[in-house]
């Protein structure tokens, strides 16, 4: 079998973007051409010299700052050596000119262009600089058509997972790399973040169905590993430190592409670069090993965990429930892919895949339980909430706004035989303490506050700011805020804003659904759960 060698070297620290979840720090130091010159070198007459092809993976900062010294690089490379090699690197398609488009359409076949693409417009702009405009997806679509895109996930593009993938997915890329949630010291541990993609993954179980042709990385799991023989073995999922070669911007080689200045402080990397890599056991998280089912399809990083926890040996946690929630879901699609096509897989991975199947519902089906019916509330509110817009779009104004809103949380009470207090008619009683009031109550006793609501339709911050800070006072299960912006960055600062406040609030409980208005993108969602 022809041995594939895969080095990478940086070329720059620079970048032209200040991407929302980037963990590098960008200080502007680029290689030189002698520099870049002797890693291939070294690449091709010491690191390879036993194998069969060579691809060399160039990265940033944002590579193609550096485009004229690719191009030297390749033809120095071309012109030197004679072993089999193609150069690829992933870019953020921004600085992509006429010239250079020319240049890879000819040098398509070794040297291959990846594009980081996080979802449609307004995610991707959210994410990544404003930056969805000066991209020619076409351009990669048509020049690399079997080359997939990137993504990244951030708490914005979450809760337009679905949204996002569909969109790649209809320009034309059947499979999207990727598709991971960001690196760093972020907490993916709160129970929103769960409440958020369970819709989300719902409807791209249903949408894979219906395009089996199409997938992305995070859906790609063969859940048959999980019951393999060989699965619970304790062992490493990368090369660091001894199956990749990483050369920075300097010349020095490091561990791996994660483990650079540009993640770490100097004497951060003098510790990691004292690790003995050839020790399998420093990279496995033996309570992840021992104690959790999926750890053979668990994705992670070595160089991400040390970011996180200090420690090769200890796993980043706090995306562990996600994690079973997204397994969960991969279990009901293949579950329906089997039932749909009894032949799809050879006989022994479609026991595995099924007896899988089996286990992963039995060990976290009954623990997610509580997230799903959670969920499927917050969802119902939302949903009164966009028909209550969609109504009031025939109608005009602000008021008939409110008299909608206030109409359907009525018809939703009254269907969950709960009691309501509001200005419009139909309710239990006028308005009391909050524009919105829901109960449930026996006679004249109230068991328990279900759902508060106010709605603040002027622009002015301090307006909208009084009615929120009421909802902090209320024991409710439900606290829906409800307000318009003009722009995105308005409606996340004000969402940030109230995410502190809530925080901050000693005693505060129950799960906030902060609803915001958008002229041009319609309602946003944040989803804030207090309880402990």
């Amino acid at each position: 079998m022809p041995i594939t060698y895969h080095p990478t070297i940086c070329v720059t620290q620079k970048c032209n973007l200040n991407c929302r979840y980037c963990y590098q720090q960008h200080d502007g130091k680029s290689i030189s051409f002698e520099t870049a010159k002797r890693c291939i070198d070294e690449i091709f007459q010491k690191d390879a010299v036993n194998a069969d092809r060579i691809e060399i993976n160039f990265i940033g900062g944002e590579p193609l700052l550096q485009f004229d010294l690719l191009k030297e690089l390749y033809e120095y490379t071309k012109a030197t050596y004679e072993k089999d090699f193609y150069f690829f690197t992933t870019t953020n398609g921004t600085l992509l000119d006429e010239g250079m488009k020319s240049w890879f359409s000819e040098h398509k076949k070794t040297f291959i262009l990846g594009l980081s693409l996080d979802g449609d417009k307004e995610i991707h702009d959210y994410n990544r600089s404003n930056s969805f405009d000066k991209i020619d997806i076409d351009f990669f679509r048509n020049t690399y058509p079997q080359q997939n895109v990137k993504m990244t996930l951030t708490e914005f593009s979450l809760k337009h997972f679905a949204r996002g993938i569909k969109y790649i997915h209809s320009r034309g890329f059947n499979f999207i790399g990727g598709v991971n949630l960001y690196e760093g010291t972020f907490d993916w541990a709160k129970n929103e973040y769960l409440y958020t993609l369970i819709p989300q993954l719902s409807e791209l179980v249903d949408y894979y169905l219906q395009h089996s042709s199409e997938t992305n990385q995070m859906f790609k799991k063969a859940l048959a590993n999980l019951e393999a023989k060989d699965s619970r073995k304790a062992r490493r999922y990368c090369g660091i430190g001894s199956g990749t070669a990483f050369y920075d911007v300097d010349g020095i080689k490091r561990p791996c592409s994660y483990c650079t200045p540009m993640t770490f402080d100097g004497k951060t990397l003098e510790k990691i670069e004292k690790t003995d890599f050839s020790k399998n056991e420093i990279f496995v998280d033996m309570d992840c090993f021992n104690n959790c089912y999926i750890y053979p399809t668990c994705p992670h990083c070595s160089g991400a965990n040390f970011l996180a926890t200090g420690s090769f040996s200890k796993w980043d946690k706090s995306k562990c429930k996600i994690q079973k929630l997204i397994v969960l879901f991969i279990a009901d699609l293949e579950a329906k892919k089997i039932i749909a096509n009894s032949k799809l897989y050879d006989e022994s991975k479609t026991y595995h895949t099924i007896k899988a199947i089996e286990n992963i519902r039995n060990h976290y089906r009954e623990e997610f339980m509580p997230y799903f019916e959670t969920s499927k509330e917050i969802e119902e509110i939302k949903k009164l909430i966009n028909d209550a817009k969609e109504i009031s779009d025939r109608c005009g104004n602000n008021t008939d706004w409110t008299h909608n809103l206030n109409k359907e949380f009525i018809t939703f009470a009254h269907n969950k035989d709960f009691k309501i207090y509001s200005k419009t008619q139909g309710s239990n009683w006028t308005e009391w303490l909050y524009d919105i009031t829901i109960c449930k109550q026996t006679g004249e006793y109230i068991d328990e506050t279900y759902l508060v609501a106010e709605s603040e339709w002027s622009l002015y911050d301090e307006d909208i700011w009084y009615d929120f800070q009421k909802l902090l006072l209320s024991n409710s299960k439900y606290k829906v805020m409800i307000f318009q912006q003009k722009s995105t960055e308005d409606q996340e600062k004000m969402f940030t804003d109230m995410r502190k406040q809530i925080e901050s609030y000693k005693t505060c409980n129950g799960i906030f659904i902060l609803t915001c208005f958008q002229e041009d993108y319609g309602y946003e969602f944040e989803i804030v759960d207090c309880n402990k």
